[in-house]
């Protein structure tokens, strides 16, 4: 009789214990839902940022309230980088002599010239800002050779503030102009992507002053070529879908608002690869041009090719091209004594693998600025000082 009385007493507490429970979810849930319209925070409540994929600025923060609206966050990325843009007009001339005036009676009355106004929808080029103070870049491509933004344009910023142009800073071999406004202040200048964050698979922005696109997919395109050259671009862009929509707008952008790409001759020209150009061009801003460093090999990407009874699997193996040129003559390397067969491991600290080809290295560096390149030659390590 005593163990069945201890029997019935454990049911009941188990019992007890549920009720309360599930008395307490329930009152969790009834809490949530009637005092906070909450139901469904917890383990759904924290922040999920697609930005730190490198896809979107999505942030997710409750997952029953997520809507997606591509067409709000395109505008906004848009709005935003359209204030680090100006647009470029050829300079009209005033005919102040032919304003409609009063007669003598009558109070002064004149009309402005049609010269006095810029069409902002039809410009001529668009430029980037890269500096608060006043300095852009543009694509001098786009408009005749030999051209001076100095005497002859005026940018518009998109605020309408209308600027002349009073120096312009030309890079060797690239078609990108430095532009400087004169008495411009308090800019927002654009940020240049990074080319490690190139991504395949990034949704992108094509755009200029009034039209939009996005793009869905986006690869890095090496040089086809086996044998390439220090002294010339080796990646390019590749954009899905290429419409002549797209390849009419001269600018790439992500979707944090960084500059990503510049249309070359119908080539997507990744703007990393400038970058330290026109660093250098900000910081000697009184030269007229700023020279890029300069090798003078031709060589084959280890790290980008199988071979037969390979020894070394990256660096750059000088080799001569279909002109049977190797080292070019009287070049940075010839002067240096390097050969063909050398392979370049490294460009100061810089190693040169499937991440960093030898072109892309040199770009990090002045022109006329000494480096040590380590170069494998006959099985042995030799570092070889070089003047870009």
């Amino acid at each position: 009789m005593k163990n069945k009385t201890i029997k019935i007493n454990l049911f009941i507490i188990a019992f007890i214990i549920i009720i309360s429970i599930l008395g307490g979810i329930l009152g969790v849930l009834f809490t949530r839902a009637y005092v906070f319209n909450d139901i469904y925070s917890g383990a759904f409540s924290s922040e999920l940022n697609l930005n730190d994929y490198n896809r979107s600025n999505l942030v997710i923060r409750d997952a029953k309230k997520v809507v997606v609206n591509q067409d709000v966050q395109v505008k906004e990325n848009a709005d935003q980088i359209r204030g680090s843009m100006l647009t470029i007009f050829r300079k009209k001339t005033n005919n102040l002599d032919s304003n409609l005036k009063s007669s003598e009676t009558e109070l002064e009355k004149e009309i402005p010239e049609l010269t006095n106004f810029y069409q902002l929808n039809n410009p001529i080029g668009i430029a980037l800002i890269v500096s608060a103070d006043g300095w852009a870049i543009i694509n001098k491509s786009i408009l005749e050779k030999n051209v001076n933004f100095d005497e002859n344009f005026v940018a518009i910023s998109s605020d309408r503030d209308v600027y002349e142009i009073d120096k312009q800073i030309n890079i060797e071999k690239n078609s990108l102009v430095l532009i400087h406004l004169q008495e411009a202040s308090n800019l927002r200048p654009i940020s240049i992507m990074p080319s490690q964050d190139l991504i395949s698979g990034q949704s992108l922005l094509v755009l200029n002053s009034q039209k939009q696109i996005i793009t869905n997919f986006l690869s890095l395109k090496q040089n086809d070529n086996l044998i390439k050259s220090s002294d010339s671009f080796d990646s390019s862009i590749k954009i899905y879908p290429e419409t002549q929509t797209a390849m009419s707008l001269p600018w790439l952008f992500n979707f944090k608002g960084q500059a990503v790409a510049v249309l070359e001759e119908d080539t997507w020209i990744p703007l990393s690869m400038s970058e330290f150009a026109i660093e250098n061009a900000l910081m000697e801003s009184e030269q007229e041009e700023i020279k890029v460093p300069s090798l003078g090999v031709n060589y084959i990407n280890l790290s980008q090719v199988a071979q037969v009874d390979a020894n070394k699997q990256s660096g750059a193996l000088i080799y001569p091209n279909e002109d049977d040129i190797a080292v070019v003559k009287d070049s940075s390397a010839d002067k240096a004594g390097l050969q063909e067969g050398d392979i370049i491991l490294a460009v100061n600290s810089l190693n040169l693998d499937k991440n960093l080809n030898l072109s892309e290295a040199l770009l990090q560096f002045k022109s006329g600025e000494t480096v040590d390149l380590t170069v494998s030659r006959n099985d042995s390590l030799e570092i070889i000082k070089v003047e870009l």
